[in-house]
């Protein structure tokens, strides 16, 4: 049986290969509190208990009530208790015309492969897709850890990594998957180390990643080389085109899909792409549904 397994689970494995937690440590939304800086000349993003998210700077707060004034010149007084959440924004998201788009804990993941794009702590996401449940755990601003199956419980993989800012549009990461064939078949396991190159930022990105996967089954090793190249470019405030994509000596999978952002519901994401190997190309959809945790 492990043997009929042993492509399954290396499709899986490879498919979620860079998986591991990860995303933008940003620095133009740090979560900050209005009384340390000076908010009548900072823009901050206000959110209220329905969602809904205001752009403005802070003129006189108390106990029980905001006042702000817009970027088009409009005051208006919030009270305290709808207010879940206040971070200070960079005002050069803030010009005329353009949409701010506020931080999703999602943005350093594409398709079904991650970047170098650091995240905050505590920022944790879930994710449902064809293959299986997974969930990703922000322990530091720069390392987080992970686990995910399939829905037949096979493969169980863990997945850490480690990230770093070098400037704002230059990311590095390193981790690394290691899974094992659980129930059905537990004496096959892999482990994929890899490193992750991003260049650009949560919103516009190109991420360059390589690793090398390694399986054994009773006592037998094999490896295989995997190379990725996979971007995000937001169209608009609530949409944004992902593609994904890696290569190894076997078979090569090429995944362009829309996301959908809903706020504080997550995400939604489909597409279609092709799986490549032999010299032949079969279309395979991938559906998957992102939250926070």
């Amino acid at each position: 049986m492990s043997k009929l397994l042993c492509p399954f689970v290396m499709i899986v494995a490879l498919l979620c290969a860079h998986a591991a937690s990860g995303q933008d440590q940003s620095q133009n939304q740090e979560k900050v509190s209005s009384k340390s800086i000076d908010s009548a000349k900072v823009y901050f993003a206000i959110t209220k208990d329905n969602g809904q998210e205001i752009i403005a700077r802070i003129i006189r707060q108390d106990a029980r009530e905001l006042e702000v004034i817009t970027k088009d010149g409009r005051t208006i007084i919030i009270p305290q208790h709808i207010v879940t959440e206040i971070k200070a924004v960079d005002e050069k998201f803030v010009k005329e015309g353009v949409d701010y788009l506020g931080e999703d804990p999602y943005r350093s993941r594409y398709v079904i492969t991650t970047n170098g794009l650091p995240i905050r702590k505590g920022q944790n996401y879930g994710q449902f897709t064809l293959l299986g449940p997974e969930a990703h755990f922000h322990l530091t601003d720069r390392f987080g850890v992970g686990v995910m199956t399939s829905w037949l419980g096979t493969p169980l993989i863990g997945t850490l990594k480690y990230s770093k800012s070098i400037n704002d549009n230059l990311h590095l990461a390193a981790g690394a998957l290691i899974g094992t064939g659980s129930w059905i078949a537990p004496d096959y396991g892999f482990a994929l180390p890899f490193g992750a190159i991003t260049l650009g930022n949560g919103r516009y990105n190109i991420n360059f990643s390589a690793g090398r996967g390694i399986f054994w089954d009773e006592g037998i090793a094999t490896g295989t080389n995997l190379f990725s190249v996979a971007g995000m470019a937001r169209l608009t405030p609530k949409t944004s085109f992902v593609f994904d994509s890696f290569i190894t000596e076997e078979v090569s999978f090429v995944i362009p899909t829309l996301r959908f952002h809903r706020r504080n519901e997550g995400a939604f994401q489909f597409g279609f792409g092709r799986i490549i190997s032999d010299g032949e190309s079969v279309p395979f959809p991938f559906v998957s549904r992102l939250w926070s945790l």
